[in-house]
């Protein structure tokens, strides 16, 4: 039987697994960024965000709504200042083109993005925001897809986690004026 991702462990919810490290990866690490360095919990959505890339977890748990800091052992401890999450249901993309994706370029040292093949094309994403979980998640999931507008919208992917989590991690588009 598969470990929960979310449980209750010394009387504090708790993340695990990939939703741990992803929801870790994702929160930002500037500390005048008080608000977003917690992670947003609402009926079914856990959320984090650095501001250039955006991840939700669609998971059934039974966590009060609010703001949480995630700690390295993946204990969620309320958040007591007073900062306002931004509204993320307002960054997803609606009515974008959906591709399934059939493999990658890597990064090396003249590249800095990494190249998505769809259907004989690229879609184009920054890696340095794109973690080693996101990375790993692409490479072992066959579920993957990959939604986009233009090539300087964000870029929309979705997948699935071990414990059935659903994920829509957001990440602003590689410029290359």
């Amino acid at each position: 039987m598969a470990k929960a991702l979310i449980q209750k462990d010394f009387d504090h919810w708790k993340v695990t697994g990939s939703l741990k490290n992803l929801l870790r990866g994702c929160v930002a690490k500037e500390s005048t960024r008080y608000a977003i360095q917690c992670v947003n919990v609402d009926k079914d959505k856990i959320a984090a965000t650095d501001g250039r890339r955006l991840l939700i977890a669609e998971i059934a748990h039974h966590i009060d709504p609010g703001l949480y800091y995630v700690t390295q052992d993946g204990f969620l401890i309320p958040c007591p200042n007073e900062g306002r999450f931004p509204k993320y249901e307002d960054i997803i993309q609606k009515d974008c083109e959906t591709k399934e994706i059939s493999g990658y370029t890597g990064q090396n040292e003249l590249l800095s993005g990494i190249i998505f093949h769809i259907n004989q094309q690229g879609v184009c994403c920054n890696i340095s925001y794109l973690q080693e979980t996101i990375l790993t998640a692409l490479k072992e999931t066959y579920s993957c897809v990959i939604e986009t507008k233009a090539s300087d919208q964000p870029i929309q992917f979705r997948f699935s986690i071990e414990g059935g989590a659903k994920i829509l991690y957001i990440q602003m588009p590689l410029t290359t004026n």
